[in-house]
């Protein structure tokens, strides 16, 4: 429900970049030269071991309106090219550590995956040494070999700006990014019948109906979510939405 259905291309993908910032004027207050959203705060993956049934990828409607603009101005996309775009990056993202968290289930990690997100992750995030995030952005290009010149530099140039853990992803090599996989591995702990980085091989391309995603309004005026709702998302306006 969060792509945009066929009818609404056709209508849609003439606007300009500027009709767009006049009916989402807030969105360029992030994504800009003093500031860089990383991809987590466009759409958070929240670990079943920690919530439950209520695990999943919380897409949040604000910054990701901000997010699908920036990507406009930056890379001249037409509007429901850009939109798809957006999706993928902030899908795949999510989709790798919902992998992370699926391997250690099957490795007997169970009761290690929470020591290591409370013992190992959380204090190196924002580091150089937090690899899942490095991993998570690195994963990008691995799950959308497709992409163009245009849309691979942008994601460059997004990820150099972001803070260390993120932003060493810019440029990575294949060989950086086994040895990582093998380090996280470590940090998860559990029996190794088989490698992280095949046991995702295996599984990309990664399809997000096996994740679930929800719609979220995290700081919006009601009345700025609806117009966000229509624009953006409005394959969503037959359903019942959180306000």
């Amino acid at each position: 429900m969060l792509e945009l259905p066929k009818p609404v291309f056709k209508r849609m993908r003439n606007k300009s970049l500027y009709w767009f910032q006049q009916r989402l004027n807030w969105g360029g207050n992030h994504f800009n030269t003093l500031r860089c959203e990383n991809l987590d705060m466009v759409a958070t993956y929240r670990p079943y071991h920690f919530n439950g049934g209520e695990f999943g990828l919380y897409l949040y409607a604000h910054y990701f309106t901000a997010f699908l603009l920036n990507i406009m101005e930056r890379t001249g996309l037409l509007f429901n090219e850009a939109h798809r775009f957006a999706l993928e990056c902030v899908q795949t993202h999510g989709a790798f550590h919902y992998l992370v968290e699926r391997y250690a289930g099957l490795m007997n990690a169970v009761s290690s995956y929470p020591h290591y997100k409370k013992e190992v992750y959380s204090p190196l995030w924002g580091t150089e040494e937090c690899i899942e995030e490095t991993l998570a952005n690195a994963y990008l290009f691995q799950n959308h070999p497709e992409w163009e010149e245009k849309r691979l530099n942008y994601v460059h140039e997004l990820f150099k700006k972001q803070r260390d853990g993120y932003a060493q992803a810019a440029g990575i090599q294949q060989k950086t990014i086994t040895s990582l996989y093998r380090q996280l591995e470590n940090f998860i702990g559990g029996r190794k019948t088989f490698s992280l980085e095949e046991w995702i091989r295996r599984r990309t391309p990664f399809y997000v109906d096996h994740l679930p995603v929800y719609l979220v309004n995290d700081c919006l005026k009601d009345s700025e979510f609806e117009n966000v709702i229509e624009i953006v998302f409005p394959a969503c306006l037959d359903w019942e939405v959180n306000l």
